[in-house]
């Protein structure tokens, strides 16, 4: 793994990758508010405030935002396309309203609480809710659209193709495609041939993964017919490290797919293989997990970072903080921040030999910073930055090895662990798979347990990490 073949991101690619969440955690948010506000303001004007009402009237207000916000997310009204209003997006959100209605109806018939509701206030409130709705959904319409039409809002995708099946495929994709979407690069399997768009190119799919990469894709449509299963398995576990949605192309004329099977760029059909790791609102959560909770925590230790930078220039010379280029997300290069824990003039840059038990290069104070892993505290400074998330796999120096092997060739899939943001914390270290890696079993056993977590991710998930690291679950006898 070469590190001169990856460009560092800049914040402003970053910001850039994300703002299709952005828009529709923002849709999501406003939809609970709106559920919750019209409730109260109908409330207030029939039957009118009453304190000792109030409180079933806001049970049910919530109870009805909650769950008609978590359907809307489970009907797929979040994802970007569906921003858009059109008559099928229309029906789907009227109907998981009615819907959500009847079922508070038929709870409160259950359990013989319907006379404690207004039904004047219950259909009023309907009623606005489905009108304002309707509304809020023709304006981010209109500010999706607006944005796409100024490059604001933007999904890269790429295509593998083959020959003519790739030049079609390419010319309906920009024919059909939503205003946001753009074919960047058309990888064209076959040879010779004379490509009649400049953004064909020819490689293999060594060189689309190298391209992804310092590109920032967000799609890759397969449009490879003919493939056969053991390919196309040997193609897509060569493409899952990649944070990207892999997508293959049917394009099939006249063929009814059901609804659920298939994604669809403008009317392109294509069949959802891999899915990104935390799309849509999960990367909302997930953003806003580590920027609210980064902020707090920050705030409480600064108070002891700023004593242990002090203990740190009296223990010996050099500098406080210790930075070093690990892989993050997307196989990116980024700069790492620790409390230096060894000699000024003993430090390892690439970690070409990682630390071990009784290492002689590392100071009295920082053994015992690494043993605690408050040599780790300065890293809430990358979550702020964005670079790092507060759980995530750990990110590892260029030159980390097992065995004597570099990480990536001791285990095949090593780089889908590249595929989110790594972590200060993350769910092999809680577990104990930390510290030295003598043997090339403890390195697989880490990304066994990192790609664990990439796969059943959830924010309980986490907390319980959070809280397992805060009590104890980061030290012990395999961190020096």
């Amino acid at each position: 793994m070469e590190a001169t073949k990856y460009k560092r991101v800049t914040s402003a690619e970053r910001s850039s990758q994300f703002r299709e969440h952005y828009l529709t955690g923002i849709l999501a948010m406003i939809d609970m508010a709106v559920f919750v506000l019209l409730g109260m303001v109908t409330y207030a004007i029939y039957p009118g405030w009453n304190d000792a009402d109030a409180g079933f009237y806001i049970g049910a207000v919530w109870f009805a935002a909650i769950v008609t916000v978590s359907a809307f997310n489970a009907a797929n009204l979040y994802r970007i396309e569906h921003v858009i209003p059109t008559e099928r997006v229309f029906i789907r959100s009227v109907s998981i309203c009615v819907l959500v209605f009847l079922v508070m109806f038929f709870i409160g018939f259950v359990f013989k609480i319907t006379d404690e509701y207004s039904r004047i206030w219950l259909i009023g409130w309907v009623s606005l809710v489905v009108v304002t709705l309707s509304a809020v959904r023709v304006y981010m319409g209109h500010i999706v659209h607006k944005m796409a039409k100024k490059g604001q809002l933007s999904r890269k995708v790429i295509v593998m193709g083959r020959g003519r099946e790739a030049q079609r495929l390419f010319s309906r994709l920009e024919q059909t495609a939503f205003p946001w979407i753009h074919v960047i690069g058309v990888f064209d399997a076959s040879t010779g041939g004379q490509a009649f768009d400049k953004r064909f190119l020819n490689g293999d799919v060594d060189d689309l993964l190298d391209y992804a990469r310092r590109h920032q894709i967000d799609d890759i449509i397969i449009a490879l017919p003919g493939l056969s299963e053991e390919h196309l398995r040997v193609l897509i576990n060569k493409l899952e490290v990649l944070p990207v949605n892999i997508n293959l192309s049917l394009d099939l004329v006249g063929v009814s797919l059901d609804e659920g099977a298939v994604s669809a760029y403008g009317r392109l059909p294509v069949v959802n293989m891999k899915m990104r790791p935390l799309e849509g609102w999960r990367q909302m959560v997930k953003f806003l997990e580590d920027r609210i909770l980064g902020l707090i925590i920050f705030s409480l230790i600064a108070p002891i970072m700023a004593v242990i930078a002090l203990l740190i220039k009296l223990d010996s010379p050099g500098p406080i903080f210790f930075k070093q280029d690990r892989y993050g997300f997307n196989n990116q290069l980024i700069k790492v921040y620790k409390f230096r824990t060894m000699y000024s003039d003993q430090t390892d840059a690439n970690a070409e030999k990682l630390a071990t038990r009784d290492d002689s290069r590392i100071t009295t104070l920082g053994r015992f910073l690494r043993r605690s892993s408050l040599d780790e505290l300065p890293q809430f400074i990358n979550v702020l930055k964005g670079d790092m998330s507060i759980v995530g796999p750990r990110p590892h120096a260029l030159k980390a090895s097992a065995a004597g092997r570099l990480y990536d060739e001791v285990v095949d899939n090593y780089a889908k662990r590249h595929r989110v943001k790594p972590g200060i914390t993350g769910w092999a270290q809680v577990r104990g798979w930390r510290g030295e890696t003598d043997t090339e079993e403890k390195i697989m056993k880490r990304v066994e347990y990192d790609l664990d977590y990439i796969e059943h991710w959830s924010l309980s998930f986490d907390l319980k990490i959070i809280l397992q690291t805060i009590f104890g679950g980061f030290s012990g006898r395999n961190a020096f």
